[in-house]
């Protein structure tokens, strides 16, 4: 493990993995339920899943199905979190400090971390191979 000493980027491929999983899941006819680190004991069980009959199954879910093998990044806007501080502590305890630092923008430089996202989003209007990912 010379290359993730922190395992970074397992954990990344693991939520990348479970995604993949939903949206198959989805497509095949199955809601999924996803309790993300469930144990505080046991730090690398990172996640359980029990899945429910779907009651239907969307175009939609079978478009992103069929995209599973051809992306290589979720491009999804995010959405707002909901209590912050909390995740905030939970990530800030999570964070090796040998392998990484956590940093919370201040409240007051938010607008430009905004703004600079909203120009990354202006040019990204014409790019055609873009779009054609989405």
């Amino acid at each position: 493990m010379d290359t993730d000493r922190s395992a970074r980027e397992a954990l990344i491929s693991c939520g990348a993995a479970l995604d993949h999983l939903r949206v198959a899941m989805a497509a095949a006819g199955w809601q999924s339920h996803i309790e993300r680190f469930p144990n505080p004991n046991r730090p690398n069980h990172v996640a359980s899943v029990e899945f429910t009959p779907a009651a239907f199954v969307t175009e939609r879910d079978r478009r992103l199905a069929g995209a599973v093998g051809a992306r290589r990044t979720d491009r999804l806007p995010f959405s707002a979190a909901t209590e912050w501080q909390a995740i905030e502590a939970v990530m800030a305890g999570s964070v090796n400090q040998q392998a990484g630092h956590l940093e919370v923008i201040a409240e007051d430089l938010r607008p430009s971390l905004e703004e600079a996202a909203q120009i990354a989003d202006s040019l990204r209007m014409y790019d055609t191979g873009y779009h054609n990912e989405l």
